[in-house]
């Protein structure tokens, strides 16, 4: 037994095999070898096309989406001075026909609440043909001066749409 026990701690004390080394060294070469084609393919930008590509592509979703944007905003914008064109006229035939001026509507709620009334069917059609959810229109009036913070309350119709019906203009 004893030259058995002799020969086992010979061949630990002499270490890993030579073939085992051979194999660790050529594992270690072609690590060193991937890690160098890597490095030089990142380095010329071959690996990073993918990156480019994804930044040009959303440079130009970010374009397109603002030039949408900035059109909606043109069309809301003629949308919204037709409105007032419209309003305007309807505020100056309403007060012709009841020889009151502007100012007079205050403390008038009566007249306020007719106003309002002859203005909401204006405020729907435009509501109907715009590519937006609501309208509104503010009058610099209000049904009573009395009223602490009277100068904070104005008179005026606010429209919208409550579900996800489609527009004429979005149709």
């Amino acid at each position: 037994m004893r030259p058995i026990r002799e020969a086992i701690q010979k061949k630990r004390a002499a270490g890993p095999s030579m073939g085992l080394r051979l194999l660790l060294y050529r594992f270690i070469m072609v690590l060193l070898l991937m890690a160098a084609i890597l490095s030089t393919l990142m380095a010329t930008g071959v690996l990073s096309h993918p990156a480019h590509q994804l930044s040009g592509t959303l440079d130009i979703q970010q374009r397109n989406t603002y030039a949408a944007l900035d059109s909606q905003m043109d069309a809301l914008t003629a949308q919204s001075m037709a409105m007032s064109e419209k309003l305007g006229k309807e505020l100056d035939v309403f007060l012709a026909a009841k020889g009151i001026a502007f100012d007079e509507l205050n403390n008038n709620p009566d007249t306020i609440a007719e106003l309002e009334k002859r203005l909401y069917t204006p405020l729907s059609n435009t509501l109907g043909a715009a590519s937006c959810s609501g309208i509104f229109f503010g009058l610099n009036v209000t049904a009573n001066t009395s009223l602490p913070n009277a100068e904070d309350f104005r008179a005026g119709l606010y429209l919208r749409y409550s579900g996800l019906q489609p527009t004429v203009a979005s149709e």
